[in-house]
């Protein structure tokens, strides 16, 4: 039968634009407007997760010899295993290359953190009079998107943000206000939630460093 979702015929009819888009993203933790969203897109329409999953499906019971033993194993494929998803999804020849090499080129371009301005990473001298903290990235962010953890120190080394000053005009950097106490050791993980202009989350990044006894 026809599938009566919009998304499916137009992954049908745009199969190269999805798959390409989608290659893109298929290893960013958040779902955007792939999957349960009305979020904004390249092609005006929601959903098109369900496209993507429909055509590797498909693609994978048209190559099987033997159908019903291709259902059962769509089936009863264990979902929580990524080696057997990457095999899966390679099989079906969904994608012009492997998912693995896909996964590489995504962990190889996502956007990381350069570095503090005004330390280095890891310092055991910063000043505790230091008000500022600027955190520069490898490519222009999101400025609506901002996601901090705390680090493996815990809440009581937890280095706390007092105010969020602003992007700089190009959208590499963005400055917060801090407040530092001497002879403490801080920590704050810049977080995934943290997404460049094309959406694509950032590569969790540890500041670690500690203050020195002069104020």
């Amino acid at each position: 039968k026809d599938s009566n979702t919009p998304s499916i015929s137009f992954g049908k009819q745009n199969f190269e634009k999805v798959r390409a888009k989608f290659a893109t993203q298929i290893y960013n933790p958040f779902t955007g407007f792939w999957l349960y969203s009305n979020a904004a897109n390249d092609f005006n329409i929601r959903d098109l997760g369900y496209s993507v999953g429909y055509e590797i499906c498909e693609k994978y019971y048209q190559k099987a010899t033997d159908k019903n033993r291709a259902v059962r194993e769509m089936i009863e494929l264990d979902y929580n295993d990524e080696i057997a998803l990457r095999k899966f999804v390679d099989q079906s020849g969904y994608f012009a290359k492997s998912v693995k090499k896909i996964k590489d080129d995504y962990e190889k371009n996502r956007p990381k953190v350069l570095k503090i301005k005004q330390f280095k990473n890891g310092s055991k001298n910063v000043s505790p009079m230091l008000k500022e903290i600027t955190i520069e990235f490898s490519t222009k962010m999101d400025d609506y998107y901002r996601s901090f953890e705390i680090g493996p120190l815990g809440e009581n080394n937890l280095l706390r943000l007092k105010k969020f000053i602003g992007y700089s005009a190009d959208g590499k950097s963005a400055t917060f206000e801090i407040e530092l106490k001497p002879n403490q050791q801080y920590q704050l993980i810049v977080n995934n939630g943290f997404r460049s202009e094309n959406g694509i989350s950032l590569k969790p990044y540890l500041i670690d460093f500690k203050t020195s006894n002069a104020e």
